[in-house]
């Protein structure tokens, strides 16, 4: 193996259990005892040599104890093999251990140097060990692996590298490395079954600069075409959400994209899973199909620490099965979320993290790109708290979710503080058109607010009631905000007292206390109409 590169195994002919050698996959729990004394349960990933019946060794990697070559053995069968570097890649990361054979296996032997590999161990046999080589060998080579003829250009090696070697001495670097050469532009190079590294232009631009001398290329003088490399859009949107979130006082976090399926199924039971067929370990067995997976174990992880006040936010990809044509779904997503209460100031008290500052966070990204209004939509989410639970919408299209975390949920993870969270699809987002900034002169003529304070059933959303009354102001107002919701004995059981602010003003004229008077009139009669309001006060 060390002279030749080619890893060999004798097998202690006496132990081995039959004149018959089976190369097979190893099956579904198959028990296999290595040189080492280790006993495996095998998989189907495990390529074996057997003795047609039971396991002796896993190919590639390591021997059986059972057919060890000890100071009692009198015959020996050797084996000498190629085999394909990806199988053994897989039946060493199963069994969990590397062996010098496996290496040299997984970077790929020489296919056609095995009898000559074969007659040096079996010389070395008769050499030193005195003993007897048999006539003949077993071989069995179902697909020739032959050289194969890779074209090198020898002005794109010298564009490549900033030389001007001559077309002679790179054909006599390949000639002196053993390799076919044919024809002068392009070079056609025959690379041997000894050198499977060699498979593009590039590797044989690589193995003439390595011969010739990393020296031997001259120092740059100026560049070579531009240093400037435009940003995709992408990369610029991403880059602008990132500013806005971390202007708002959010840090932003990189998740590893890894998830526990258990975990996936409870978060999300609708949503398919992309399973990874290796993975690192059990609770890392698939790609997420969920930022929140990866936020969650980041809040854990922190709350653990005693860091419990967080608002952190990641921007990445959400992976799913391939849809019906066989096209990978990777969604790219904006996860934001925060949890334990605000910095302590010497002129502001510490408040806890709320709802409404995932939804300030939202109204500052609408503001900053001019996007249009975000609708929210109440729903039932599993991972969301019932109560505060909702579809993200725009323009009529629904693009993400925000609300408060399930409280059972969150105790499967150790966390048992408020959370709120909101997850977007960046994508739709990237797609909005956004037309310039607009600006206004300075109000002339001064405003007219009025309050209007009612109670509805509490089923009636307040959206809707702003919705109402802004329909109704028209360009009157100049702004309709709620500064209160009330539940509680006073108002009544299923019952809710909301108030509204609403500011009437003219960009012309002043307005009289009577036609905003009308309009109030309007606008509680749409109410009573509609919601069944108790108007309390205007």
């Amino acid at each position: 193996m060390l002279e030749m590169g080619n890893p060999v195994h004798a097998f202690d002919l006496d132990c081995f259990g039959s004149n018959e050698v089976v190369v097979r996959m190893a099956r579904q729990d198959e028990k296999l005892v290595t040189l080492d004394g280790k006993e495996h349960k095998l998989t189907p990933d495990v390529l074996l040599i057997t003795n047609g019946k039971e396991a002796k060794a896993a190919a590639g990697v390591m021997g059986g104890l059972d057919s060890e070559v000890t100071g009692e053995t009198k015959n020996i069968l050797l084996e000498v093999a190629y085999f394909d570097p990806s199988v053994i890649r897989r039946g060493r990361k199963e069994l969990g251990f590397v062996s010098e054979a496996s290496i040299r296996f997984e970077k790929g032997v020489d296919p056609n140097n095995i009898p000559t590999a074969s007659d040096r161990v079996a010389y070395y046999f008769e050499q030193f060990c005195g003993g007897e080589v048999l006539d003949g060998i077993v071989d069995c080579y179902p697909k020739e692996i032959k050289p194969q003829t890779v074209e090198m250009r020898p002005k794109r090696c010298n564009d490549i590298l900033g030389t001007s070697i001559k077309t002679e001495r790179m054909m006599q670097i390949f000639k002196g490395l053993e390799f076919g050469v044919e024809g002068d532009n392009p070079i056609k190079v025959s690379v041997p079954t000894f050198r499977p590294d060699i498979t593009r232009e590039i590797d044989l631009i690589e193995e003439v600069v390595r011969i010739e001398g990393f020296d031997s290329i001259p120092d740059a003088v100026s560049n070579i075409g531009p240093l400037f490399t435009p940003l995709l859009a992408e990369d610029v949107f991403r880059k602008r959400v990132t500013r806005v979130l971390t202007g708002a006082g959010f840090d932003e976090m990189m998740g590893h994209g890894l998830a526990d399926s258990q975990l996936a199924e409870q978060l999300n039971p609708e949503l398919p899973q992309l399973r990874i067929v290796n993975p690192v370990s059990e609770d890392l067995n698939i790609m997420r199909n969920d930022l929140a997976l990866t936020a969650l174990a980041a809040v854990q992880h922190n709350i653990a620490h005693r860091n419990l006040d967080l608002r952190l936010f990641e921007i990445g990809k959400a992976y799913f099965p391939p849809d019906d044509q066989g096209g990978w779904l990777e969604d790219e997503r904006l996860l934001v979320f925060v949890t334990g209460s605000t910095p302590l100031s010497w002129r502001d008290r510490r408040r806890d993290l709320d709802f409404y500052d995932i939804t300030g966070v939202l109204d500052q990204l609408k503001n900053h790109f001019r996007w249009p209004a975000f609708e929210l939509k109440p729903t039932s989410l599993g991972f969301l708290d019932s109560e505060i639970s909702f579809e993200v919408c725009m323009d009529g299209q629904c693009i993400g979710s925000i609300g408060q975390l399930d409280g059972k949920l969150g105790l499967k993870y150790d966390i048992k503080q408020p959370v709120y969270l909101a997850q977007l699809r960046l994508h739709p987002l990237q797609e909005l058109k956004t037309g310039p900034a607009e600006f206004s002169a300075l109000p002339v003529y001064p405003a007219a607010p009025r309050d209007l304070a009612m109670v509805v059933n509490d089923s009636v959303e307040v959206g809707s009631i702003l919705k109402t009354v802004r329909s109704i102001a028209g360009e009157m107002a100049e702004s309709a905000r709620v500064f209160d919701v009330y539940t509680g004995k006073q108002v009544g059981e299923g019952k809710k007292s909301v108030g509204v602010s609403i500011s009437y003003r003219s960009a012309s004229r002043s307005l009289s206390s009577e036609e905003v008077d009308q309009v109030q009139q309007k606008i509680t009669a749409r109410l009573k109409k509609e919601f069944s309001a108790e108007i309390r006060d205007w």
